[in-house]
């Protein structure tokens, strides 16, 4: 699924593009690059006194990378949504009454 450390640190959609599919799709949804998407995912910079590298991550450490940006993306989504229905509900803690008897 991701890139062996064989391969160059940045990679060239036209070689993946098939293979990656489902990645192209999320990152037109999300409005960005698909090359930049993928290489944020299967590589990482490194800068050691002024001197920047990008390195390939390990397969172990790519699946790492893509969960974290898809919980962050989702947590970012859920709390849309919840802020979005609170406002449209406008709903708050005068709106309610308790009914004790219950």
């Amino acid at each position: 699924q991701f890139a062996d450390n064989k391969t160059s640190a940045v990679l060239d959609r036209s070689t993946y593009m098939p293979k990656y599919k489902p990645l192209y799709i999320a990152a037109k949804l999300l409005g960005c690059n698909g090359d930049d998407l993928l290489n944020l995912v299967v590589t990482r910079k490194v800068t050691v006194r002024k001197e920047t590298s990008i390195i390939s991550l390990t397969k172990g450490a790519a699946e790492v990378a893509r969960d974290s940006l898809a919980r962050t993306i989702y947590t970012g989504v859920f709390s849309w949504l919840v802020n979005r229905l609170n406002h449209e509900l406008n709903v708050g803690s005068a709106d309610f009454e308790v009914d004790e008897a219950t």
